[in-house]
């Protein structure tokens, strides 16, 4: 899932999260060795909907003062989710910061493997 746009209320200062801002998500999850068949089934593979549905949720539910924060815990949801997830990476992109200069985003990449979550 590539570059899904999202406002929402993460930030250090507390005018960032009274204000918000768009973030930018993308979410690639690899598949579990032996699981890929060619059975044609949604229910065999990785619900490309259901990784939308979970970024969405969580970037628009708590509010969170650090990005890298809401990357993990993004991750953390896709790993616990779906059982077919081997290993996930999130990259997560606050658009247009208020860091004193033009810059296009800042942001963090996180990848998560299966035996790494708590």
């Amino acid at each position: 899932m590539k570059n899904l746009i999202v406002y929402a209320y993460h930030g250090v200062t507390d005018e960032e999260q009274k204000l918000g801002r768009q973030f930018r998500i993308s979410i690639t999850a690899h598949l579990q060795d032996g699981t890929i068949t060619d059975s044609d089934e949604l229910a065999d593979t990785i619900d490309y909907t259901r990784l939308t549905d979970i970024a969405y949720r969580l970037l628009t539910g708590t509010k969170y003062r650090l990005i890298e924060t809401v990357a993990l815990k993004i991750a953390d949801a896709v790993m616990t989710e779906s059982t077919l997830v081997s290993e996930v990476t999130v990259k997560l992109e606050k658009l247009c910061p208020p860091v004193g200069r033009v810059v296009e985003s800042t942001g963090v990449e996180i990848t998560r493997k299966q035996n790494s979550i708590n």
